[in-house]
Parts: structure tokens; C-alpha cells; sequence
């Protein structure tokens, strides 16, 4: 395997900033069983794809415990994984390697864990095939682009006995449980309505977008599983970014990569229910983007038998934001819940609650307008991500185990089928996970292309 490191004289400059990881040998691999003793106390992890926050996320994982140390950083594109190696050799004192082969980087007996942050459509297959060598993942983001894949990532943690936490926040967070124990004990009488709200302004680079090239892309690596087509400028840019989530072959639109945690919240506050019964979307490209495949607006129906849950989520209300920083972090303040863009409103026959996504808090409304239950949030990701490390070693069960993440990632695969379908109802059987309507469950599953298929998990 061949791998790229830190210059001589760029490592140790930075590494008498912190010198804690310098030098820090890696405990013995354990058996990938559950039922094994607790690993070693040091921890060694990978990142697995290096975009957007991924280097951060890495860093805090190190810094949450002097134990844990990144050993690895891959990426399709060499530049990415090379700031992201900059970038840890500065918080951290020391550099990581950087490998080119995703395979041989998991067999590196002495790796514990890996964080995979890859693009939508390498997910699944990233997190399957660390799972397959026995490594404990992060996994940050839903569980594939289909519901096949996610189904896939469940049979692998449990036959491999991996631990896999799927990156929604907001399980960890305390108000998230404090308002499921608020509605479990009746204090919104009984559930009949639940909307969930995706909206915001924009979504990344336009196709039309002058994007530079990054001269250490590796187009093929890149495509991984993804059908094969030439490269062209603007799916993927220098900084990760790109349209490629507009397109079916690389993500599930705004409505995966914003939708997903909100509706994970509404079914976590809601006792975890099952898969609904059927699903109707009406889906649409309003703004006329040239090349774009998912809808920029969307708005969904999921009739749950009691209840039903709606989603809506765009591109275009640029007066709805996410919660600012200094409401986050406050133990008394809420979120002005009309321009809250990422929400839960739940609707009993008692109460209404809203809801913020990732620790932003609850209040809920009596029928005067009173306030009958609240609880100030606080942010939620260092405790998620803090809650995978405790169960790497402990083997317990973590708070977002792949079956809830799939649970919820299947309601994105539903509302974009029946929006590919033409925007038709269909009904769904949970327990079988495919639909009445034969010519939909073409879309249950994704195909491969050689060299990059999905391991047999069964």
C-alpha cells in the first residue's frame, strides 16, 4: 500500500503543539465478535472520505479521548486527504498516512474503528466493507441511497457483531429524550398529526458553476460503486463540493441530506415507529436547473395507521435558517419556531411541541397558548460522537444502532421513489420492505458497477 505523509519539517514544527500523539502505539485488534472483552484502552481509527466538517469530526473524536488516535485518512481526491493530514498536524501534533486503497487499509490488523464521511452514494459500501473486517464505524449520514443498502448495513453489523453508530445527533440529545418521555407519559394527549421541515436557501454549486478542477481527483475511485460516465466539471469540485447530490446516480437530493435527521428526531420522540404503510410525495424541480435530477421542493405524506407524518423541504426559503450558535448554546433561550427551517411539530389532542433539530430544545402548548413542557437544548454531536467511542469499548448497543438509522434513512428512499414513480401513492409493506406496485420496487435497490460491488452479507 503506498502512502503519503507529512513532510519532514512541516511534522515536527507542528507536532511541538501537541506532542500527545506522537509516538502512541496501537493496542492489539480484538475479535469483531459483541460478545468479546472490551478493546484495548488505545483506539485506533480511519477516516474514510474527507469532506466537508469530516477532519474536524476526526480531530474531536482524538480529542474527546487521549486514548484514540487517527492513524489513516483516504480519499478520492489526494488533495482533500492532504489538508486533511495539514489540518490534523496541527491540532493534534502529528500526521496520519494517507492511503490510496480503501480494502488495504482495512485490513490493517491493528485498526479499531473508522469514521466514514464519503459522499452519499460510497456510504453504504464503505461502511459494509469495514463492517466485513471487523471494524467498529461512524457512520455520518443516512444508510445508502436505497433501501436495500440500508437493509445491507443492518445484516452486516449484526452477522460481523460490529458496533455501527449512524450519525444523528439528535438520539444523544437530552431534550430529544426529555420530549419522548413528554409525550410517552400522555402530556400531549394522543398523537393524531406530525410535520417535519427540511427548508432553507440553497444547496451548493450550480451545474452552470465555473468549477476548478482538482488535480489530485481520481475520477474512477470517485464514481466507486456509481454508474460509469465520463468527468464532467461541476458534479465534483476541489473542495468536495460540487452537484453531484442533485443527481440520483450520486445522492437523494435535499431530502436526504437535510431531510434525513429531522424525520430520525420525529420517529425517535415518537417511540421509534415502524415502517409506514404507504407514501405519497409530490416532488418538483422548480427552479429549472439545467442537469438537476432530484426535486428542489418536496412535500410528503406517510400514513403511520394513528397518525400521519408529512415532510417538507426546499431550497428557496432563505428566511428559514438553523438555530444560531447563541441559542444553542443557552440553558433558558428557544428557537423562534416560524423560521426555524429544520423542525418537528407535533400535534396531539392535548398539545402541540415543537421540536429543534439536533439539541435545539422543545416547547410544547397547551390550548390556551400556555406553555405546558419545555426543555433548552444543547448541541448534540460531541456527545453522539462521544457515545460511539464509550460503545466501541464497552460493546454495548449505541443510541443510533443501524436498524433506527434505517429505519428513518427508508422514509428519503420512499418519498423520492414515489416521487420517481411520478409523484404516485404507493403502498408499502414493512415487513417484506418492497412495495404492491411491482414496477416501484425497481428502485429498492441500486446496482454496482465491476470492482466496486456490494459484499454478500446474507
Amino acid at each position: 500500500m503506498r502512502f503519503r505523509v507529512m513532510k519532514r519539517r512541516e511534522f515536527l514544527s507542528s507536532a511541538i503543539v501537541k506532542t500527545s500523539g506522537l509516538a502512541l502505539a496501537m493496542g492489539s485488534v480484538a475479535n469483531s465478535s459483541c460478545s468479546r472483552k472490551a478493546k484495548s484502552k488505545r483506539m485506533s481509527l480511519a477516516l474514510l472520505g474527507c469532506r466537508d466538517k469530516a477532519a474536524g469530526m476526526a480531530i474531536k473524536a482524538c480529542n474527546l479521548d487521549q486514548n484514540v488516535t487517527l492513524k489513516y485518512v483516504w480519499d478520492p481526491d489526494s488533495a482533500r486527504s492532504e489538508d486533511a493530514v495539514l489540518m490534523v498536524t496541527s491540532e493534534l501534533g502529528y500526521a496520519p498516512e494517507v492511503g490510496d486503497d480503501m480494502k488495504e487499509i482495512l485490513s490493517d490488523p491493528e485498526l479499531d474503528a473508522v469514521i466514514v464521511a464519503a459522499p452519499e452514494h460510497w456510504l453504504a459500501l464503505a461502511t459494509v466493507r469495514a463492517c466485513r473486517a471487523g471494524k467498529d464505524v461512524y457512520l455520518d449520514g443516512g444508510t445508502g441511497l436505497s433501501i436495500w443498502e440500508g437493509r445491507t448495513i443492518v445484516q452486516a453489523a449484526e452477522k460481523y457483531r460490529v458496533i455501527v453508530q449512524v450519525g444523528f445527533p439528535s438520539r444523544s440529545a437530552g431534550c430529544s429524550s426529555s420530549a419522548r418521555d413528554f409525550i410517552k407519559g400522555g402530556g400531549l394527549g394522543q398523537v393524531v398529526h406530525v410535520k417535519t421541515y427540511a427548508m432553507s436557501g440553497g444547496d451548493g454549486d450550480s451545474f452552470a458553476a465555473v468549477v476548478p478542477d482538482s488535480p489530485g481527483l481520481n475520477w474512477d475511485t470517485w464514481l466507486g460503486p456509481a454508474s460509469e460516465r465520463p468527468y464532467e466539471p461541476g458534479i465534483i469540485n476541489s473542495s468536495g463540493g460540487g452537484s453531484w447530490p442533485k443527481m440520483w446516480d450520486f445522492g437523494g437530493g435535499i431530502l436526504f441530506s437535510r431531510g434525513t435527521r429531522v424525520m430520525d428526531l420525529a420517529r425517535m420522540v415518537l417511540g421509534d415507529p415502524e415502517h409506514p404503510v404507504s407514501v405519497y410525495c409530490l416532488g418538483e424541480i422548480r427552479s429549472g436547473e439545467p442537469g438537476r435530477e432530484t426535486p428542489d421542493f418536496q412535500v410528503i405524506t406517510y400514513n403511520y395507521g394513528d397518525f400521519n407524518l408529512t415532510m417538507e423541504c426546499g431550497n428557496q426559503t432563505r428566511y428559514l435558517k438553523t438555530t444560531p450558535a447563541s441559542i444553542r448554546e443557552s440553558d433558558s433561550l428557544f428557537p423562534d419556531w416560524r423560521t426555524n427551517g429544520y423542525r418537528v411539530e407535533i400535534y396531539g389532542t392535548g398539545g402541540l411541541m415543537y421540536l429543534g433539530c439536533d439539541g435545539d430544545g422543545w416547547q410544547a402548548y397547551g390550548s390556551g397558548g400556555e406553555i405546558i413542557g419545555q426543555e433548552a437544548g444543547r448541541p448534540a454531536k460531541e456527545k453522539h460522537l462521544r457515545n460511539f467511542l464509550d460503545c466501541v469499548r464497552s460493546r454495548k448497543k449505541p443510541v443510533a444502532d443501524p436498524e433506527k438509522g434505517h429505519m428513518s434513512s427508508t422514509l428519503v428512499h420512499l418519498g423520492n421513489i414515489s416521487c420517481r414513480m411520478g409523484n404516485k401513492h404507493l403502498v408499502f409493506d414493512g415487513r417484506t420492505e418492497s412495495f404492491r406496485n411491482n414496477e416501484a420496487n425497481r428502485f429498492l435497490r441500486n446496482s454496482y458497477r465491476e470492482n466496486y460491488s456490494m459484499p454478500d452479507v446474507t
